[in-house]
């Protein structure tokens, strides 16, 4: 019977198999796997892992998991091997956007705001009937995650019919309600088959 001592399990793990670092959904944050790198599903770069379908830059971008392709929110509506990603920015604002993946497609909005200060981006109303809303606008710190640094507020939207809407965000304090907000977003979304 062999007694493993502190000093062999080291060097065991010193020379064991390196291990993939990456962003993952909570389903798959507690695997294991290897760091073999393999080919991005979108654009076609090399990942953190051959079981991996993203690599961390697009990853990043879509808000999705590296290894499944979930929303890292984690919800599990927002997963599913029908999940497109796209994603709009500031830049976006006051523009028509054409999404072409069809019925199903997700669309996620980063917008930058620092909740420190109170103010949040609000909203996700949407005129017209050709998106939903999924779960809640939610917030990522920046990075490095300084105290009052502020970060990305996300809202994700997913397609459910062809024709257009208007997605409207607000950058406001939920307390001050006869106040304008200090900052809009609104862009419209035509959805084609």
């Amino acid at each position: 019977m062999v007694r493993w001592t502190v000093s062999m399990l080291a060097v065991l793990f010193l020379v064991g198999p390196s291990t993939a670092r990456a962003d993952l959904c909570e389903k798959c944050r507690d695997g294991i796997y290897p760091a073999q790198v393999g080919p991005c599903q979108k654009c076609r770069g090399m990942t953190a892992s051959g079981v991996f379908a993203l690599c961390g830059k697009c990853s990043k971008n879509l808000t999705l998991c590296e290894r499944c392709k979930a929303f890292l929110s984690g919800k599990p509506e927002d997963s599913g091997p029908s999940v497109q990603g796209i994603v709009l920015t500031q830049e976006s604002d006051g523009k028509t956007v054409t999404v072409s993946h069809g019925l199903g497609a997700m669309i996620s909005i980063r917008l930058s705001g620092n909740p420190t200060t109170g103010y949040s981006w609000t909203g996700g109303r949407i005129v017209g009937g050709t998106l939903t809303q999924v779960g809640t606008i939610a917030y990522e710190a920046g990075k490095p995650q300084l105290i009052g640094s502020g970060g990305t507020f996300i809202a994700r939207f997913k397609t459910v019919k062809p024709g257009k809407s208007v997605i409207k965000l607000e950058y406001r304090r939920s307390w001050e309600k006869n106040v304008p907000a200090i900052k809009t977003f609104t862009v419209t979304v035509e959805v084609r088959k």
